[in-house]
């Protein structure tokens, strides 16, 4: 919210640069998003992870019809187009702190109405918080077991906790040092990146490909933006959750990044309607599958809540990364190709093609059998 009201108040290049770099720092709400909606575990990871992910690309099909709504509504109200801009991203600050508030209110009730009904019904609490994992009923007899070893609660007095804690905080403190990638990282991170580069390939490279080789206006150019995002929704809620269930997130996400890099290559070099825009879409649902299945395999492969948020968030900066390397490359590739006598225009999308295409192969060196994930994901700290 911040963010977008100083976004609407600059006067500079630069004042907007810093607006936007200010809102790129609190990307993390994705993936801390996506580690809440994982914490109970279970076999519907992808499903949680896919309406995450709908719930984002419906953005890129709202936003613009809700900023142009907006812009009509100005016009008929006799306010200068120049005020557009900024009474837009007033209007989102305004959204995001409302959602921000609403956010704030459920977690404070939701974590009110836990503590009330433990209180109200302790046995029944009890009985519901341990049946998240078939494991659940031997580590709560195990707990109960050591449990009865110790020494009641009463022989602990608050002055040797307080000694304890003021212990701990005078203690010296462990160097930090960077957590060593496991071998599930080490094969999903080339794909993250791969995703990131071809989100931004497919939305500020493809704009000047699209207008100058294919006479799009800015409107088709946001028509067939938003048709990608419809198509990247419907695939993450009504697709992907049963191709997941029927060959496994492995191969979904080996068949995302395939379909994705094929797709955007050869779209590129055919240039006729309605194939070209066919291929568009068709390089929409490959990310969408390819970047959903991607989140749900690091988490499977994290051995607890806290490196599967650590995974999520390195996955995201991994992209975001992507997305800033990403456009330099995409440009110089896109002027170099610009003087090809045959299909110019058409090297950043063969590159980034080709780099899904060898990344897709990775998540298929990962284990099939989820009790190898130890085996598998190596030294985590």
């Amino acid at each position: 919210a911040t963010a977008n009201v100083w976004t609407a108040m600059s006067s500079s290049m630069s004042s907007v640069t810093l607006a936007r770099m200010l809102a790129g720092m609190f990307a993390a709400s994705v993936p801390v998003a996506q580690a809440a909606v994982t914490d109970g575990g279970g076999q519907d990871t992808t499903s949680r992870l896919a309406l995450i992910s709908a719930a984002i690309s419906s953005g890129a099909v709202v936003g613009p019809a809700l900023a142009a709504s907006l812009s009509a509504f100005l016009t008929a109200r006799g306010i200068a187009a120049a005020r557009h801009g900024p009474l837009t991203f007033l209007s989102i600050a305004v959204l995001a702190a409302g959602t921000s508030v609403v956010g704030t209110l459920c977690v404070a009730f939701s974590g009110w109405l836990r503590r009330r009904s433990a209180a109200t019904w302790p046995e029944a609490f009890e009985a519901a918080s341990t049946t998240t994992s078939p494991a659940a009923p031997a580590a709560q007899g195990a707990a109960r077991s050591q449990q009865a070893a110790l020494p009641s609660s009463a022989a602990v007095s608050d002055t040797s906790a307080s000694e304890t804690a003021v212990a701990s905080f005078l203690a010296p403190r462990r160097r930090w040092s960077a957590p060593s990638l496991s071998r599930a990282q080490r094969l999903l991170l080339p794909v993250s990146w791969s995703c990131g580069w071809l989100v931004t390939l497919g939305v500020s490279t493809y704009t000047l490909f699209a207008s100058a080789f294919l006479g799009f206006s800015q409107a088709d150019v946001g028509a067939l933006f938003s048709a990608g995002a419809l198509a990247g929704v419907v695939t993450q809620i009504l697709l992907l959750p049963r191709l997941a269930r029927s060959i496994g997130e492995r191969m979904c996400c080996t068949l995302g990044c395939a379909t994705m890099g094929v797709a955007f290559a050869v779209c590129s070099l055919l240039r006729k309607q309605p194939l070209h825009a066919f291929l568009y879409l068709l390089y929409r649902v490959g990310l969408a599958v390819a970047d959903t299945t991607t989140s749900s395999l690091l988490v499977k492969f994290s051995t607890s809540s806290e490196s599967r948020a650590r995974n999520l968030a390195l996955a995201q900066s991994c992209q975001a990364a992507a997305r800033i390397v990403g456009p330099f490359v995409s440009f110089a590739l896109y002027e170099v190709s610009m003087s090809a006598s045959r299909s110019p225009g058409c090297l950043p999308f063969l590159a980034a093609g080709l780099l899904a295409l060898v990344t897709s192969v990775l998540p298929l060196l990962l284990p099939k059998d989820p009790s190898l994930i130890k085996q598998a994901r190596g030294k985590e700290h």
